[in-house]
């Protein structure tokens, strides 16, 4: 899922679309070094369907051990990450490349439908606090 973040520009003053995406991997992540040698790591992830019924993806891309953070993704690992997009050409056909500026990928693997809910005392959940007296700030 793709959610707009808010208005930004580049450092020359062009404006630049923002957001945050998080889903699953759709595949294994890839790791490319680029020619002056910084690392990069790519995965991709759906993005929003459309009317039509087809889906949007992105290609989550990090640089550096933002780049080594996101090739350590495997298919079906849930990823979060918050950057900017930037569409670009290739053979005729438009591809997005969301750059993250943050990201975490598989941090917590917990399947709500197993998942055993904590246990909760009598009150509830809650702890009673005693009274000292005192405020709390």
């Amino acid at each position: 899922m793709f959610m707009n973040g808010l208005p930004d520009c580049n450092r020359e003053g062009v404006p630049q679309k923002t957001g945050l995406i998080c889903g699953r991997c759709a595949k294994d992540a890839q790791i490319f070094t680029s020619k002056s040698g910084t690392v990069i790591g790519s995965v991709s992830v759906a993005a929003y369907n459309k009317p039509d019924g087809t889906t949007t993806w992105m290609n989550v891309k990090g640089f550096g051990s933002m780049g080594r953070a996101i090739a350590s993704a495997s298919k079906g690992d849930p990823i979060i990450a918050v950057g900017r997009v930037e569409p670009h050409d290739y053979e005729g056909k438009v591809y997005i490349d969301f750059i993250a500026e943050w990201a975490s990928v598989g941090a917590q693997r917990i399947d709500a439908r197993t998942a055993a809910a904590p246990p909760m005392n009598s009150s509830g959940g809650f702890e009673e606090i005693q009274d000292d007296g005192e405020l709390p700030f």
